[in-house]
């Protein structure tokens, strides 16, 4: 269902589906280059390019401040690997090694280290980023980037990158979208 709203306008049916009754509540913050649409209490933000309405990334929240949970579980993004097609079923506790697992290895990640004795002042908590051969609908194949933020201690650690720390932390926001997180429109 999210993959099949990425690329349709600003209330159109899929995005009607997808919000239900919040599709009324949404928060709409503006700046020149994206619009983001956004239903905080639902733990849902839209990135929308502003001169077509065009709905670019859908970012989900879990584990995050000041905004609400995603409701719907399991995350399901049917996938293409090697001509065979596979389900992601993201739920509240998939951890980084889950995600690796099913996707392979990322093809971006990251988490800056800003310094300071604890591991919030250690900065950006670690991030992986995957571009899969997604389906939407029943037949159409599209490139997907999945950007996925961690949560906890263990996701800022110094040693976030060894085998059974970052690892094992669970997801805290994930952003779909047809083109990679650092590209331009």
């Amino acid at each position: 269902m999210l993959v099949n709203v990425l690329g349709t306008v600003v209330g159109s049916s899929q995005w009607t589906e997808l919000l239900g009754s919040d599709a009324e509540s949404v928060e709409i913050c503006e700046y020149s280059d994206m619009h983001y649409y956004n239903v905080r209490p639902r733990g849902i933000s839209f990135q929308v390019e502003p001169t077509t309405k065009e709905i670019q990334t859908i970012d989900l929240y879990h584990q995050q401040r000041r905004w609400g949970e995603w409701p719907k579980y399991p995350i399901c993004i049917d996938f293409v690997r090697d001509e065979n097609h596979d389900t992601l079923e993201i739920t509240p506790h998939t951890t980084a090694l889950q995600l690796v697992e099913k996707l392979g290895e990322p093809l971006r990640k990251g988490g800056a280290e800003a310094g300071g004795p604890t591991a919030r002042a250690l900065g950006p908590a670690m991030w992986t980023e995957w571009c899969i051969e997604a389906r939407r609908s029943s037949s159409e194949r599209i490139a997907l980037y999945i950007m996925v933020e961690y949560a906890g201690e263990a996701a800022r650690a110094p040693d976030r990158w060894e085998k059974g720390r970052g690892s094992e932390a669970p997801w805290a926001a994930i952003a779909i979208s047809c083109k990679p997180a650092n590209s331009s429109k």
